[in-house]
């Protein structure tokens, strides 16, 4: 039911967001351009950022050193 519901949702809402958005990648993940992770500033209102971390699609397993480093240090001084 979980898939079915990812599969079946059709947001009513499409507004931008009034928040600020993060966005994280890994710099070595082939699934996505550069271009689809800044894309995500069309979502919000509020400032953008993007993160790239070290690493593939993965990069939360494989480097989360870097991404423990980002939470805590600088996601906290961008807003």
């Amino acid at each position: 039911s979980d898939f079915q519901a990812l599969e079946t949702y059709v947001p009513t809402d499409l507004s931008p967001l009034s928040f600020p958005i993060t966005a994280c990648a890994g710099n070595e993940d082939n699934r996505y351009t550069k271009d689809q992770i800044s894309a995500w500033k069309e979502c919000t209102l509020g400032e953008f950022t993007e993160q790239w971390l070290p690493g593939g699609h993965k990069y939360v397993q494989e480097s989360p050193a870097a991404l423990l480093e980002f939470l805590a240090k600088d996601l906290p001084t961008l807003y």
